[in-house]
Order: structure tokens, then sequence, then C-alpha cells
């Protein structure tokens, strides 16, 4: 038996016409596409983004800015503090465009440290003459309204300031022609697998349900910021992201009346002094400390991650680490990060 077998398989692999060949179709190598992926946000992307530049917008959040556009379509989104406690957005875009982008606002000395490492081109309307000359000193690409008009429009919808809007497409095509060297940045984020996205929600479900007592996880349904208008975020299970709300209304997005969300929510202590610059009405524009560090807390999947963060110049990317010193993976998709004064706290429920 045991010898039938063997001359079985034998004749099956040769034949008698020319000995031993491999099949042809068996030979062929499977072909697996590539995949692409944004370097900002992580998202899979049917194109490799190598070569093409980020683009960073200042936009406005007092009420009459609300609601904006196109912060839906921003990879990351910066909340910061300014005058009078409003606070404002620095919001990037790489790997979707957005059109129309705004309302646009004015710069501050912040913006610097976080557009540097993203290599991004700046867009923005004026600010004061020591935040210009710092952006100038700095060499960021930097298409300031009042130098570049043609790269924004104004709405008749809307009263000025809050009627300055502008896109994506402007801003990069302004760019190329005034800045035409342009050097890629490396990703600013690790980010999950499907595997570990899944480790970390069925680690929250047994710290919900009273198990887990050593884990590091701490569940979060509700992340509320106590900004002058405050900020809260909303876990919902089914779609796995957070949804944002300001001064206890849903936070929408002009045009499609979409709830703001994020994927990724990182809260950020930073240090806050007064800088001597100010605003028309005399406000001392603050001093935000975003190289250095810090306490930071990563929300994700209806979890936080208690880490630090470190940023060591503004040439380097903000790095989130855990209590080993390792760096926090987050998830792919859009992520919003609070610049939060080290004076005030977070509350999570």
């Amino acid at each position: 038996m045991v010898l039938f077998i063997f001359s079985l398989l034998f004749f099956q692999g040769c034949s008698i016409f020319g000995g031993n060949k491999e099949n042809p179709r068996s030979s062929k190598k499977k072909l697996v596409p590539e995949v692409h992926y944004c370097p900002i946000c992580g998202r899979v992307v049917d194109q490799d983004l190598t070569g093409k530049r980020p683009v960073a917008v200042k936009i406005g959040n007092d009420p009459a800015a609300r609601p904006q556009s196109g912060l839906e379509d921003a990879c990351l989104v910066y909340e910061e503090l300014t005058e009078g406690g409003i606070t404002r957005f620095l919001a990037f875009y790489l790997c979707q465009e957005a059109d129309p982008i705004g309302p646009i606002r004015s710069a501050r000395p912040v913006d610097i440290e976080l557009v540097y490492p993203f290599r991004a081109a700046l867009a923005h309307c004026g600010a004061g003459a020591p935040v210009l000359e710092m952006i100038r000193n700095s060499g960021i690409a930097d298409i300031d309204e009042l130098q570049f008009p043609d790269a924004y429009w104004r709405t008749r919808d809307r009263r000025a300031p809050q009627n300055l809007y502008t896109s994506t497409e402007k801003i990069r095509n302004t760019a190329g022609k005034r800045y035409s060297r342009y050097e890629n940045s490396e990703s600013a984020f690790d980010f999950l697998s499907s595997k570990e996205e899944k480790q970390i929600e069925e680690e929250r479900k047994r710290k919900q349900a009273g198990g887990s007592e050593e884990s590091e996880i701490v569940v979060a349904n509700t992340i509320d910021i106590p900004f002058s208008q405050p900020v809260r975020y909303v876990y919902e299970p089914a779609s796995r992201f957070f949804l944002r709300f300001i001064s206890g209304k849903p936070h929408i997005e002009r045009g499609s009346e979409k709830q703001i969300h994020a994927d990724t929510v990182i809260v950020q202590y930073v240090t806050e002094a007064t800088s001597g610059i100010r605003d028309v009405y005399g406000s001392d524009s603050p001093a935000l400390g975003a190289i250095g560090s810090g306490d930071a807390e990563v929300f994700m999947l209806g979890a936080c991650m208690r880490c630090s963060w470190e940023k060591s110049s503004r040439y380097d990317h903000t790095h989130f680490l855990d209590s080993n010193g390792e760096e926090i993976k987050i998830r792919r998709g859009n992520i919003w990060i609070e610049l939060v004064p080290v004076s005030k706290r977070s509350n999570i429920s």
C-alpha cells in the first residue's frame, strides 16, 4: 500500500516528456497591491502621498464663526486658546481635499511650532506684527491672505471677518509657486492594527464590567474640557468615534450639517503665560508651551490612556509616551488634539 501511494505521487509529479516541470500557473507570483497610508492620519489612500505638501489652515471658533467649513475633512485638528478664552483651530490637510475651508483667521506664535515638523503651508489672515516677523524668520511656507489674496475669497452671506475662505487646492498651488522646495516630513504618529484595536475594546469592556483592575485603561464615555466655551466629546460605540459638542450643542459642519467627530482625541496639557502680544482690543495673546514636556491623555475606542508628551524643538513632532517611555499607538482616522492649560483638567466619565 505504501509502495502504491509513493508510486502515485511520483507519477503525478513527473512528466514522461521532460521530467520534473513546474506548473506554469503555479510559478507566477501573485501580485499584492501596494497599500499607501496617509502619513498624518494613517488612513488607507489610493495613491502615494510622497511629495504632496500638507496644508495647515487657521480657522476661527468664536460663536459668529460657527458652523465652520472643512473641519470634517481634516487629518488633524489642533484646538488652541487665544485671547479672552476663545479657542481657534489649526487644521491639517493631506489625504483629503477640502473646499471651502473657513472662516480663516489670524495666526498665533504656537502655530509655528505645530506647523514646522509637518513642512506644511500655513494659511491664515494676518497676525500681530511680532508674530508675522516670527513666521517670516521661521522659513515655513507662509500663505498669508494679506500677501496672497488670490488664494482666498470672501462670501456675501457673512460679515467680515467671518466671511474669508480658501481651499486646499488654492493654498497648495500658491505654495508650489512661491515655495518650490518641499521636503517630506516623517509620520507624526504610530498607528494601531485591527488586532490591537480589538484588544483595547475588549480591555475596555472588561474594565467597564468591573474587571481588569491592573489595567491602565480608563473607560471614557464622555470627555469634558473646561474652556470658556466648554467642549465635550461623547463616545458612540456603533460608529467607534467621539462626537464633538461645544457650549452644550452638537458641533456641526457647515454645508453637510453633519456632527463633527474624532477617531482619536488627545488632551495635551501645556503651560500658559503672557506673551506681550496684544490684539486690537488690547487683550494679551496667551503663550502656549508646545515645546517641552508634560502630561497628556489619549482617548480612542471609548478608552483613555494617561501618558506624557515630549517635543524637544520646533523641528520635531510631539511624541505621546506610555509609562514605559514607548510611543502610544493611535487609531487610523481623524485626530483632534486639545491644547489645554495645565491649570485646567479634563473630566472623564
